[in-house]
């Protein structure tokens, strides 16, 4: 094996293999093939991901310029973009290596090949590299070396890349987990599953604001609409409500059939602005859900309880099939409320506890008996 090549290989077995990031990989690797005299001033790598809005995502290393990530939705792999990138056909599997002598007229045939010359670079080199799911992921890079790089080097690195491409699966794997973790457990929860909190019964208690939503008539009203648009129609719901919970910082941790189960942690001690990210967003949910268009062309209705309280949040289930999820009087009384805002056609109803440590001018509307609950609950409601 070529001596080059040996040394990049050493490199990725020993410093590239303790780099946790993408960052510090990239650089690394390029700051590697500098000691061998191989110029190397921008890296790019490209991976498939599992995400349900995201195909791809791109990390980008140049010399002297910051660290970006850029991420590829679904629907721009059809941008003229990626249809005239040398990427594309290393990525569909067609091609295994492509090489861009920035100086030549092949540089013509690629947007990015004439970008990169017009800002001083030489040669530009793509490489497809297999992930552990026997995808193609691609790594690129270009160099400002006088002339362009040997071809000896182009052949020291390509020897060398299996390496390098098995330390990037690893950051590839990590990140699909995340991903994977994020759209079904939830971002908080999905980082704790990936640190080890896995345990059957691992759970810590909390005090949360409880959002607690359903959708009024949906069983009568999914017998008309028929799976498909029944589908379109949660879809649509669960869009409005994921937007809002996002947006003032809560964590959607189940969606139960029609209804969402959310949590807004307190943090420092004070409720008051978990309560009131949960009032805001079942304005910003009754908002939105106002200005959708039903498959039916119905309204879409449903209602909201808050509580705010402590929680028993963590690992609940079978042995071999767990829930990372909440349980609790919180949880009942917020689930109980929304009952009784279906109950009382309002679209939202909160407990006392809630509605005073939101300090918002929420109207009382009199003591009820609700369900489990061992003594009658003062309910409030949005102002008229």
């Amino acid at each position: 094996m070529d001596p080059v090549t040996v040394a990049l290989v050493r490199w990725c077995l020993t410093e590239g293999a303790d780099c946790r990031h993408a960052e510090k990989l990239l650089a690394g690797f390029a700051e590697a093939c500098d000691l061998q005299g191989i110029r190397i001033d921008r890296l790019m790598f490209t991976l498939r991901t599992l995400h349900p809005q995201l195909v791809a995502v791109g990390w980008f290393w140049e010399r002297g310029e910051p660290f970006v990530q850029r991420e590829y939705r679904h629907k721009g792999v059809s941008d003229q973009a990626f249809l005239s990138s040398p990427v594309k056909p290393l990525l569909e599997g067609k091609e295994q290596r492509i090489r861009v002598p920035l100086t030549g007229p092949e540089a013509e045939r690629y947007p990015i090949a004439m970008e990169l010359h017009a800002r001083g670079f030489t040669d530009y080199l793509a490489f497809a590299l297999r992930a552990g799911d026997g995808r193609p992921n691609v790594m690129t890079l270009a160099s400002k070396a006088a002339g362009g790089m040997a071809e000896e080097q182009v052949l020291a690195l390509e020897a060398a890349l299996p390496a390098v491409g098995l330390l990037l699966d690893r950051q590839a794997l990590r990140l699909i987990a995340r991903n994977v973790c994020t759209t079904y457990i939830g971002e908080h929860t999905g980082r704790r599953v990936l640190d080890g909190e896995i345990q059957r019964g691992a759970v810590e208690r909390l005090r949360a604001a409880v959002w607690f939503a359903d959708l009024r008539g949906f069983t009568a009203r999914s017998l008309d609409l028929g799976v498909e648009r029944t589908v379109e129609l949660l879809n649509l719901w669960f869009g409005v409500v994921g937007e809002a919970v996002h947006a003032e910082g809560g964590e959607i941790l189940k969606f139960i059939g029609d209804a969402a189960l959310v949590v807004f942690p307190v943090r420092d001690g004070h409720d008051g602005p978990a309560c009131r990210a949960a009032l805001a967003t079942a304005r910003r949910t009754l908002e939105g859900v106002a200005a959708l268009g039903a498959p039916d062309g119905l309204p879409i209705r449903f209602g909201v309880g808050l509580h705010i309280g402590e929680v028993a949040y963590g690992n609940i289930g079978a042995v071999d099939r767990l829930d990372f999820t909440v349980i609790g009087h919180a949880v009942n009384l917020a689930a109980r409320l929304e009952a009784l805002a279906g109950e009382r056609g309002e679209p939202l109803l909160t407990s006392r506890a809630f509605a005073e440590a939101s300090g918002e001018d929420l109207d009382p509307i009199g003591r009820y008996p609700l369900k489990g609950i061992p003594e009658p609950v003062e309910v409030y409601r949005l102002p008229r």
